[in-house]
């Protein structure tokens, strides 16, 4: 499996499925795959990471659950734009953190969020 970043801690994702969504978030939210691209096609994707089509699909699956993607048949995967992704998640917040993407507009997202629970 040829992914280059490691996860740790008691809450991270098990599996190749865990570590290509992982490596995948981290990517869209450091903005290796930028807002509105398409990623890869499944057949890259799988030879990228060595995983299996279903365990790609499980992890773009996930992904899109988070609002960070959104497959489209016979066009690809869109990378959505940030007011789509789920700033609650736990996962996307830390990706944020890992990537250095911590900029005004997360941070002004998140207080506005707070805002509106409080």
């Amino acid at each position: 499996m040829n992914i280059q970043h490691s996860i740790s801690g008691p809450s991270s994702p098990k599996g190749y499925h865990g570590l290509v969504m992982v490596d995948l978030g981290r990517g869209i939210v450091g903005g290796t795959f930028p807002e509105n691209s398409i990623l890869p096609r499944d057949a890259e994707l799988q030879e990228r990471y060595g995983v299996s089509r279903t365990v790609l699909r499980a992890a773009l699956k996930t992904l899109a659950a988070k609002g960070l993607i959104q497959p489209k048949a016979k066009i690809g995967t869109r990378v959505l734009t940030r007011n789509n992704w789920n700033l609650f998640d736990p996962e996307i917040l830390k990706w944020h953190a890992d990537t250095g993407a911590v900029d005004a507009q997360f941070l002004f997202s998140v207080q506005e969020m707070r805002v509106a629970l409080e």
